[in-house]
Formats: C-alpha cells, sequence, structure tokens
C-alpha cells in the first residue's frame, strides 16, 4: 500500500523492538492500599447490612411502636384449709416417721384418715417439700395445706393424681428433706 504521507523520524525505527512511541505512567505507590481500603470498608458494610437485616427478618429488632403491655395482675390468691380435698401424701425421705407426722397434722386441721393415703416415694433425696394441686382453682386449698406444712413449695401439676383430674378433688404432698413439723 502506498503512502502519501512524507517520511519523518519515525519511519526508521526498526520494527522489531517492539513497540515504539507507547508512553506509561508510573502507578502511584498508595493506588494499592487505597482499593484495598475501599474493599476492606465495602466488605464491612456489607457484612454490617447483612447481620442488620437477618435480625429485623428474625423480628429481633422492629421498628415503629412497642406492644402494649398485655399482663394482666391477678390479686394474691388467699389460702383457705378446705377438708372436701383427699390428699396423697408421698415420702421422698429415708424418715419413714415423717409420714405419720403429716398424717397428724392433716388430721388436727379436720381431714379423716379415710381422706388420706399415703406412699413411700421411690425418690429418698427429694428437696424441697411441695404441694400439688391440679386444676387453677385448687390453688387456694394447696396454699392451705402449704401453710400446715411450714410454708411448703406449691405447684401446679396433675402428674401425681391417683384418678380423673375432673371428678376428683386431690392434692398431693411430696414430703422433702426441708420439712419440719410446726411447732
Amino acid at each position: 500500500m502506498p503512502s502519501n504521507f512524507p517520511r519523518d523520524r519515525f519511519d526508521d525505527v526498526a520494527r522489531d523492538k517492539g513497540r515504539v512511541g507507547a508512553h506509561r505512567a508510573e502507578l502511584p505507590r498508595s493506588r494499592g492500599w487505597a482499593t484495598f481500603l475501599w474493599a476492606s470498608v465495602a466488605a464491612v458494610v456489607l457484612f454490617a447490612g447483612g447481620v442488620f437485616g437477618s435480625l429485623v427478618v428474625m423480628g429481633k429488632i422492629t421498628f415503629g411502636e412497642d406492644k402494649p403491655d398485655t399482663t394482666i395482675t391477678q390479686a394474691p390468691v388467699e389460702p383457705r384449709i378446705d377438708t372436701s380435698y383427699s390428699i396423697l401424701i408421698l415420702n421422698a425421705t429415708p424418715d419413714e416417721a415423717k409420714t405419720a407426722e403429716v398424717t397428724q397434722l392433716l388430721v388436727t386441721a379436720g381431714w379423716t384418715q379415710e381422706q388420706i393415703f399415703s406412699i413411700d416415694s421411690d425418690d429418698k433425696d427429694f428437696e424441697h417439700t411441695t404441694v400439688y394441686y391440679p386444676l387453677p382453682g385448687d390453688q387456694s386449698p394447696a396454699l392451705g395445706v402449704a401453710g400446715l406444712m411450714n410454708e411448703a413449695l406449691i405447684e401446679q401439676s396433675d402428674v401425681y393424681q391417683m384418678g380423673d383430674v375432673a371428678e376428683s378433688a386431690q392434692l398431693t404432698i411430696v414430703i422433702g428433706a426441708d420439712f419440719a413439723p410446726a411447732g
């Protein structure tokens, strides 16, 4: 291909020396660190955004108004002695005489021998004397019996019921190591 351009000094440069006339600027020294810094900042921002987003999705962080407190404060239940309940006594201590002591406390309070049943428990290291009641309405009589037992603990549970919970009114006393008769 013929060229109509006049010859100049660049026409005399040997073609096998590689690129000629290309000017490249030196990279500034801080450019590598700036790239690393921006990448680190971006990674931290993305990580924090991911954690925040996850907490929002899981419901750990909520926006807007807090829900109002819907807890209802109930009046304290007054203890009362109700001798219409049958009583099961489980002695969970190695001292067999404690069953007789509890039976005597109950008889003195108005229960009859026919209303009181006693069994030795397989567990002999029960820590706290506890009165169990099956239904929420049975809490007041359970507190009354717990008062006879030097303020034993009470707990709602039907695990020790001898019959159907709906058919029989029953309290269960598990004598623990902390039991000491009143007086």
